[in-house]
């Protein structure tokens, strides 16, 4: 192999591993990414990993901030023994610096209250709604907002 055919070979395979960067790191793209691994996380119970995804500014029409957020989170899932998260007709967009997720949710699960929050949750008509934040960087998106205005909880 000769300098110039490891040359040509070099910046090909740089110029696949930019590309490639390139499209996971647009923003619908990680948006879409950062809200599958968020729910991921959140059925694995994984509460350290999902705290990790919530921006410090964390605020929904609920009443919930980051800390209540964190705190309420394992109190409603520890009532959905192997709770599964089901997603349907994703929806993404995107722009100056914030991305949207928009999805229907339905949660699967059996237990002594998973009756009342499933039909609660699954009965719902309108989609939750995700806001992200960008960071400094292209893969640093963190979520600082969910919505969904057909879903009342009482506030406690």
């Amino acid at each position: 192999m000769t300098f110039r055919n490891g040359f040509w070979a070099g910046l090909i395979v740089a110029v696949g591993w930019a590309v490639y960067l390139a499209l996971l790191w647009q923003s619908e793209r990680q948006v879409e990414l950062h809200s599958k691994h968020l729910l991921e996380q959140i059925e694995a119970r994984d509460w350290k990993a999902v705290a990790a995804f919530v921006d410090k500014s964390y605020q929904d029409r609920w009443g919930n901030d980051r800390p209540r957020l964190l705190e309420r989170l394992p109190q409603v899932f520890h009532a959905l023994p192997k709770a599964r998260i089901v997603v349907a007709q994703p929806a993404i967009r995107s722009g100056e610096g914030r991305g949207y997720w928009t999805a229907n949710i339905t949660i699967q699960s059996s237990g002594e209250f998973a009756d009342d929050i499933t039909s609660r949750v699954n009965s719902l008509d309108k989609p939750f709604e995700f806001e992200w934040k960008r960071g400094a960087w292209p893969w640093n998106w963190t979520l600082v907002s969910v919505r969904n205005s057909a879903l009342e909880i009482p506030s406690n």
